[in-house]
């Protein structure tokens, strides 16, 4: 033990160097995935701000409003759909679906317009 150091001082000096050596361990190992430069450059996001706006615009908007009520299984449904139009994408899942379940024989629905689908998200 080094002199000065009580013992309980010197157990945790040993904790603090561990933590660093799992740290050191932890960056090593994901160094390649550190190019930050190289992001920016390309103009990927580096912080958080566009993952929490992106949260607000799927999840405040729709499930927050005033007297809702959801259980998380049907949260995630309405966040799942709210995602697929949000994102464009929700004309090809529905025609996906329409073809999965066509021996049903489901009806299509109306032409919608854009503002129709915005409104509804």
């Amino acid at each position: 033990m080094p002199r000065g150091l009580t013992p309980e001082g010197a157990e945790a000096a040993e904790g603090a160097r561990e933590g660093v050596r799992k740290a050191y361990g932890y960056i090593r190992k994901r160094t390649r995935f550190m190019q930050y430069a190289e992001y920016a450059r390309v103009k990927i996001p580096l912080g958080s701000g566009v993952t929490e706006a992106a949260s607000k615009t799927v999840v405040t908007q729709r499930l927050k409003l005033s007297g809702m009520r959801w259980t998380k299984a049907g949260a995630e449904v309405i966040l799942d759909l709210r995602v697929m139009l949000l994102s464009g994408i929700w004309p090809e899942a529905y025609r996906r679906i329409l073809d999965a379940e066509s021996t049903n024989k489901l009806a299509t629905p109306e032409r919608v317009t854009q503002t129709e689908l915005q409104n509804a998200a």
